[in-house]
């Protein structure tokens, strides 16, 4: 599954300075998958700039890895933390920006708090390249993410391609309309940070490997073009969770963009050593599993998605197929398992349950464990999400042990021994 992008051997490899403090950017941060890698890699680093738009990503990221409940709301007016929110873009469906009204029937304090709280600026096409705060660059590294909406580029989206109507151009850059002209918005951010010095040392893209299809390449080539003449080497590569400890089939590309002109090297697969089945919980809840009625309408879908086909394949792979925003929902996305699986993989009792089958959808726990999220960031990320969150949290991120392997290499650590150590259960 290891794809190499355009770059020409160096044999100069990049290595991040130990004795610098990496400081996390994280545009479309999610709940922080980036800052996760570097925690379980036990890195020097902090989180140090935010850029998400979406409440309940929010809210996790604070529960995750800031944890500060401060009311910083308390001097204001409720107008004026409606006021704050509108004018900030904040969304509260991944989709759109809230309205006034839509927020005054949210706990609106919090969000306002939470985005105090973690620094987070929100709406990337408001961010100017002076919000990252990127100074004394002699100690500190700076590495910026941006894992950009990949709706319309995924396989289980639209298949749109990165261009909206025609190719991209040097000219044109900045007037895509698509959800993945986010990308430009970055562009346009870098510029900004040149302008006044300070771009960042690392950047780390992710997306889907449509990023880099035949209707896609020659925009990516553009992007790649554009960072060269910042002064990036750029590298990119397909990588796979399974190849990397996590019993995931989830395949995305990682481009890697370095300043300065040196060779970027990319984690070879290692051994799965831990099993779907492993993973998977006994005794869950009555709530995720199916009826009868259930399945027997799932057998008459036409969908693209053939939820209980996959079921049998992942039993026979025990790695899982490719989690989506839409896993636990009763769906053509939905994942599935047959429980009596599980318990005789564990030698357990098969459970008796009334009017149920024994297939069920994958827990929100399990998601997470499917993520490389350690379970006490599981607990954590659950303490202020509903079940529909957290499916969507989870199948909207990035699996940290790809991240942590990509990561470690530049850090010189030993991320094998870190991947293989993450505290799942």
């Amino acid at each position: 599954m290891l794809v190499r992008g355009t770059l020409d051997i160096l044999n100069n490899y990049y290595k991040i300075d130990k004795n610098k403090k990496v400081r996390m950017i994280e545009l479309f941060g999610g709940y922080g998958s980036q800052s996760l890698a570097m925690k379980y890699l036990g890195a020097n680093y902090e989180s140090y700039r935010l850029c998400e738009w979406a409440a309940k990503s929010i809210q996790a990221y604070n529960d995750v890895h800031v944890r500060d409940y401060t009311n910083y709301s308390e001097s204001l007016t409720d107008d004026e933390v409606l006021d704050k929110l509108v004018d900030a873009g904040v969304s509260l469906d991944y989709d759109k920006p809230a309205t006034r009204q839509e927020l005054s029937r949210q706990d609106y304090r919090r969000i306002y708090n939470n985005i105090i709280a973690t620094k987070d600026m929100v709406d990337v096409a408001r961010v100017k390249g002076s919000d990252l705060g990127i100074v004394d660059k002699d100690k500190y590294e700076y590495v910026l993410s941006y894992s950009y909406p990949c709706q319309s580029l995924s396989a289980a989206g639209h298949r749109d391609n990165l261009k909206a109507e025609d190719s991209i151009t040097e000219e044109n850059i900045y007037d895509i309309e698509n959800r993945s002209s986010l990308l430009w918005q970055v562009g346009r951010i870098l510029d900004e940070c040149n302008e006044i010095n300070a771009l960042p040392q690392v950047l780390v893209m992710e997306n889907v490997n449509q990023v880099h299809a035949k209707a896609n390449i020659g925009n990516l080539n553009v992007w790649i073009a554009k960072l060269k003449k910042l002064g990036y080497t750029t590298k990119y590569m397909d990588l796979k969770a399974s190849e990397l400890g996590i019993p995931q089939k989830r395949v995305r590309t990682i481009a890697i963009s370095v300043l300065g002109n040196y060779d970027i090297k990319f984690p070879e697969p290692i051994e799965l050593k831990t099993k779907l089945y492993d993973i998977l919980q006994e005794n869950v809840d009555e709530k995720y599993y199916l009826t009868q009625a259930q399945i027997d309408g799932i057998k008459k879908w036409k969908a693209f998605q053939k939820p209980l086909k996959e079921m049998v394949r992942m039993h026979t792979s025990q790695e899982s197929i490719t989690l989506t925003t839409r896993s636990g929902a009763f769906a053509a996305g939905m994942v599935l398992v047959d429980d009596r699986e599980v318990a005789n993989y564990h030698q357990s009792p098969i459970r008796y349950l009334e009017n149920k089958t024994y297939i069920r959808h994958f827990t929100p726990t399990e998601c997470g464990r499917l993520m490389g999220v350690a379970s006490e960031d599981i607990k954590h990320m659950a303490e202020h999400q509903s079940d529909d969150s957290l499916y969507h949290l989870y199948g909207d991120s990035i699996v940290t042990s790809v991240l942590m392997a990509c990561f470690g290499i530049l850090l010189d650590i030993d991320w094998k021994s870190k991947v293989y150590n993450i505290n799942l259960y």
